[in-house]
């Protein structure tokens, strides 16, 4: 049966799909990823530059393409019909809604941005998975890790938003006398759990 994990509450999609690629990528996994036709166009460009000095291999398939003579090694791969990449044991679905072929795969990943639209039809995928007979996990992405340190040593505070808001909040109200006494690393990755 195929297993099925949502990580929901992403504040950058693309950026979270760029780093979980290159983390399965560096495992040697072979993966296809689905979407909206302009979210995968916009993957493969950010694909491209995401990490200066490093390239994610990857091949983009449009609606009604098949994979080009000698590209089949290609190991990840944005299609917006996952059934017409070449076979691959895990699926990342980018937000669509229609994965009648879900099955296929040993493991799907949905990604769902921290947006009300976003999470709306992440639930509705939900609710799908349930409807076929599978248990969904689900993987809440933190926001706004704020470590304020005193010195260059000990960590003074620590400050976890779940909301884009709180966290802005809480930067607005350090002082500027705060900065020259206190050292401010915002760190940019959001932690799954």
């Amino acid at each position: 049966m195929t297993e099925v994990a949502f990580h929901a509450g992403l504040a950058d999609t693309l950026g979270y799909a760029c780093r979980l690629l290159r983390k399965a990528w560096r495992q040697r996994l072979r993966l296809t990823v689905t979407g909206p036709p302009e979210l995968l166009r916009r993957l493969d460009t950010q694909l491209w530059v995401f990490e200066p000095g490093s390239f994610i291999p990857h091949a983009l398939l449009g609606r009604g393409q098949v994979p080009a003579s000698g590209l089949e090694p290609t190991p990840i791969w944005l299609a917006e019909e996952p059934g017409t990449a070449p076979p691959a044991p895990v699926l990342v679905n980018l937000g669509s809604a229609d994965l009648a072929e879900f099955s296929q795969f040993e493991r799907v990943v949905e990604l769902v941005g921290a947006d009300p639209e976003d999470a709306a039809r992440g639930r509705l995928r939900w609710r799908m998975y349930q409807a076929a007979g599978i248990t969904p996990v689900l993987h809440r992405a933190q926001w706004g890790l704020v470590v304020v340190r005193s010195g260059c040593s000990s960590v003074e505070s620590v400050s976890l938003h779940r909301s884009p808001e709180a966290h802005a909040a809480f930067i607005r109200r350090l002082r500027p006398e705060d900065s020259r006494c206190r050292r401010v690393a915002q760190l940019g990755y959001r932690c799954a759990r």
